[in-house]
């Protein structure tokens, strides 16, 4: 299973397993984050239903010209989020981000979210848990919610960033701890 989907999840969430919310779990992304997924997989399976009904039924342009839109949107939201973050407003960009995934999955698009939230205050263990589920996706030679495997640049990026948000965790931890 690549995480998508509740029965994934498993029972109880991660505060009756005793760890926070957005703490990325042993069996699975954390509990946003697959929720996250799972909204774009849905999304991503109605878009390709009415496509392929409209199709059928002879309106093959409308189902492009649908398509085209869809994808207009989310790079008009992916140009926000840029603007955002080089406005520092990484919240912004991550919800930026996030609307455009939801819209138009990628990895790619994906690992923007995390690494704007990454920039915020408590946004390392979310972060954290977006690294872990691109690279343990890539190990199981999984595909995400655009039916791509994750390209080489976009596997080098989530090594990098995970390597840096688990030291985020690691210090906050140790400043909670104190």
């Amino acid at each position: 299973a690549d995480w998508i989907g509740e029965a994934q999840l498993g029972g109880g969430g991660a505060a009756a397993a005793g760890r926070p919310v957005d703490e990325p779990a042993a069996d699975g992304p954390p509990p946003a984050l697959a929720f996250l997924l799972d909204r774009a997989a849905v999304r991503l399976e109605g878009a390709m239903d009415d496509v392929s009904a409209e199709t059928a039924a002879g309106g093959a342009g409308e189902a492009a010209a649908r398509i085209a839109a869809l994808a207009h949107a989310a790079d008009e939201l992916h140009a926000e989020a840029k603007a955002a973050n080089s406005h520092g407003h990484f919240e912004l960009a991550a919800a930026y981000f996030t609307a455009a995934y939801l819209l138009t999955p990628s990895t790619a698009r994906l690992l923007s979210a995390a690494n704007m939230r990454l920039k915020t205050v408590g946004g390392a263990r979310a972060a954290l848990g977006t690294y872990t589920h691109v690279l343990a996706l890539a190990r199981r030679g999984g595909v995400g919610c655009d039916g791509e495997q994750p390209t080489e640049k976009e596997l080098a990026m989530a090594e990098r960033k995970h390597a840096e948000a688990s030291a985020a965790v690691d210090t906050l931890r140790a400043a909670a701890a104190s």
